[in-house]
């Protein structure tokens, strides 16, 4: 069976700044419940998301050695695809200028803070297909002047920037085991959390990891680290429950200086991991993200041709 990994992490995001500069913005006791749960700082810039999405891509490029003109196709994600045509239109012509003119690039966003690993595991079923060899994989948003910055439920602060990587058969930084998914979009309708909505939100994460855990074969007692969105320690918590995974196990390090740059997180968090172990490790690995209606469960591990 043909193997799939990723490649090349990189991100790039704004400039740091303490959440505490917000408090003038946010509900009563929302600064405190974001500082208990172990958020700092979060990221803010000016700039739009395409340029992180440039930036970000091009360190990916630089550091796989593959050239843009050999890309088969790259995915662009973001929540906000149709508020950034400027934006996009300026990353299409930076990719022109490297040389990509033919490499089409096709726009994902409705998964939201799920749009990474959607575009992951689509980009691994077409190279499987053998319909492609190299796809490249950005995600980047940011939060447009009069929006605020707190996500529902004071989950966490959203920070502007992006992250990438690249999807091909060739052995590389991690291999990827498994994906699974899970939707439901009756949680949309939803204007609050409930006892209902956590209920749903429970059934919802223990089916993508059971999905993705049976494709890679590997139980939850199995899992060595777990990666997830930069929230809360009682929601980060929460997630590593319903896989049936201790707290202990939660790989946080970028949560208190990042903040949550949507689904950018878990490439953060997977670039913090290699960075920290290096390739000391060489069991499976838990990558979980989570939207308001939709989850997605990642296996990967420490690929042994680079151990």
């Amino acid at each position: 069976m043909m193997q799939i990994y990723l490649s090349g992490l990189s991100h790039a995001v704004g400039d740091r700044y303490p959440i505490a500069d917000l408090a003038p913005l946010l509900p009563d006791g929302a600064l405190r419940r974001l500082t208990d749960g172990g958020i700092r700082h979060y990221r803010r810039s000016d700039l739009p998301p395409a340029h992180f999405a440039f930036r970000s891509l091009s360190m990916t490029l630089g550091s796989t050695r593959c050239q843009a003109s050999d890309l088969d196709l790259v995915f662009y994600c973001s929540a906000e695809l149709g508020e950034e045509q400027d934006g996009i239109d300026g990353f299409m012509k930076s990719l022109n200028d490297l040389g990509a003119t033919h490499v089409p690039v096709i726009g994902l966003g409705l998964a939201r803070c799920v749009n990474l690993t959607t575009a992951i595991d689509l980009a691994s079923m077409l190279i499987k297909a053998r319909r492609h060899q190299r796809v490249a994989v950005v995600t980047t948003d940011g939060v447009s002047f009069g929006r605020t910055r707190l996500v529902q439920a004071d989950a966490s602060v959203f920070s502007d920037g992006a992250a990438s990587c690249l999807v091909s058969a060739e052995p590389a930084d991690f291999e990827l085991l498994g994906i699974g998914s899970w939707s439901d979009r009756r949680l949309r309708l939803q204007t609050a959390v409930s006892e209902p909505s956590m209920q749903q939100t429970a059934q919802g994460i223990g089916r993508a990891f059971c999905t993705a855990a049976t494709a890679a074969g590997v139980r939850a007692e199995d899992i060595e680290q777990m990666f997830s969105l930069n929230l809360t320690a009682p929601l980060t918590r929460f997630l590593a429950k319903h896989c049936g995974l201790d707290k202990s196990k939660l790989f946080n390090r970028t949560t208190a200086e990042m903040g949550h740059v949507f689904s950018a997180d878990i490439l953060i968090n997977m670039q913090a991991y290699l960075a920290d172990v290096g390739n000391d490790h060489a069991g499976p690995l838990l990558a979980l993200a989570s939207g308001d209606s939709v989850w997605s469960a990642m296996v990967v591990r420490r690929s042994q041709a680079v151990r």
